[in-house]
Formats: C-alpha cells, sequence, structure tokens
C-alpha cells in the first residue's frame, strides 16, 4: 500500500490517486508494494450503479456485477491471492474454481475473492475499517500472486 512504516491499520486506508481512473467516488488503495515483474493483468469486479460491490453486498448474496458470467482467468494457472492492506498479516491462499471449468466465471471469482478478504479482516481483529464496507474493484496479477484492488467509498 502507498504508506509508511509508522502508519497503522487503525489510522485505516491511505488514499492515493495512482489509479484515478478506475472509479470515481471511491478512496483507492493501491498495491504499490508489490513488484511487478511481468504485464500488468488484471480482471474487473464492476458493480451496476457502483464502481464495485462491497465485500459485504457480495458475502450476503446481493452483489449485482456487470457481466457476471463472462468467464474470466482464462489460460492462467496461477491460484495464489494475497491481500495487501495497511497493517494486515496474510499469506497468500489459493483461490479456488471448479476443475472442471478452465476458468471461473466473474461472478464466482469475486464471491471467493471476498471470502478470503472476509477471512483476513476477520483473522485481524486490530484492523479497525469494517469488513462489509470494503470495495472489490479488481484484481490484479504481479509476479505469482493475484492481488485484490480495493476501496472505500470517499464519503465515509
Amino acid at each position: 500500500m502507498s504508506h509508511t512504516q509508522s502508519q497503522q491499520a487503525t489510522m485505516g486506508p491511505v488514499p492515493t490517486d495512482d489509479v484515478a481512473n478506475l472509479a470515481i467516488g471511491v478512496v483507492h488503495l493501491v498495491e504499490s508494494r508489490m513488484p511487478v515483474t511481468e504485464q500488468h493483468r488484471s480482471v474487473r469486479f464492476a458493480a451496476l450503479g457502483a464502481p464495485g460491490p462491497t465485500i459485504g453486498e457480495i458475502v450476503r448474496g446481493r452483489m449485482q456485477l456487470e457481466r457476471p458470467h463472462d468467464y474470466v482467468l482464462a489460460g492462467r494457472t496461477t491460484r495464489r491471492c494475497k491481500v495487501d492492506w495497511p497493517g494486515l498479516k496474510h499469506a497468500p491462499v489459493t483461490i479456488y474454481w471448479n476443475p472442471c471449468n478452465s476458468a471461473p466465471r466473474r461472478e464466482s471469482l469475486a464471491k471467493e475473492i471476498a471470502d478470503i478478504i472476509y477471512h483476513a479482516f476477520i483473522a485481524n481483529p486490530h484492523i479497525t475499517v469494517p469488513w462489509e464496507d470494503v470495495r472489490l474493484l479488481a484484481i490484479s496479477y504481479y509476479g505469482d500472486t493475484w492481488i485484490p484492488i480495493l476501496a472505500l467509498d470517499s464519503e465515509r
């Protein structure tokens, strides 16, 4: 994230305009600590009427994604995911999708990523930002790991 070592998760996310074109009306959280070692790849999770669904909407089954049935990550073999958030201790975990499918659908991938984020926040109770309010805008591929691009609404 774009922050110094002295900043802690209790302060909340640090706004940045590095991805200002990704969505309007949210405070962007950038995964700048992750080295870019190959071509940048990402999957967007645009919601109907919002830049992305909240983790709360996804977990409760209330998300309305644009193009939810598109197959995403086709041809990708990497299934590692790491949540990058100030103060969060989270080891990379495996993204699951049905082995009968060569790639997951956007909606099922969003659910899997939301579950990973939910468990990461629950395992780190010192983080004071409610997991329900965090928006999932996209996941981006860095090195050998998928990193969720997260945001909070700017009026928060």
